[in-house]
């Protein structure tokens, strides 16, 4: 999947691929904290966060907008194959592989029932 892509394994009789691309969304300098920290500590921040998701980023982050262009690649790439796919990645990439795969919203994804926002 590209230059930075290690090469494929086997694994079981399957192809397997990694790829740091699909991490999850780095929270900067809130990665590690949970919500009710980064709302105790970063109130502003999360003031921010909240009245835009899609947009807001972190201090020494990324946005959701960010994660979509980093995505782009494995986009191509999975729109090229022609067998079933297996994606095992973190919420924010799922979230935005679902918003794109189904033409929804990247705004709706994020509020999918059961996924927390």
């Amino acid at each position: 999947m590209g230059a930075s892509s290690p090469p494929a394994m086997d694994c079981k009789g399957f192809q397997a691929m990694s790829t740091s691309l699909l991490n999850e969304l780095d929270g900067g300098v809130c990665n590690g904290l949970s919500y009710s920290e980064i709302i105790r500590d970063y109130p502003d921040l999360w003031a921010a966060r909240e009245r835009d998701k899609l947009n807001f980023r972190y201090p020494n982050g990324e946005s959701y907008k960010d994660v979509i262009g980093r995505l782009r690649p494995i986009i191509i790439e999975l729109e090229r194959q022609r067998r079933s796919i297996l994606v095992i990645s973190h919420l924010a990439v799922q979230r935005c592989l679902y918003a794109y795969f189904t033409g929804a919203p990247m705004e709706d994804s994020r509020n999918n029932e059961g996924w927390e926002t």
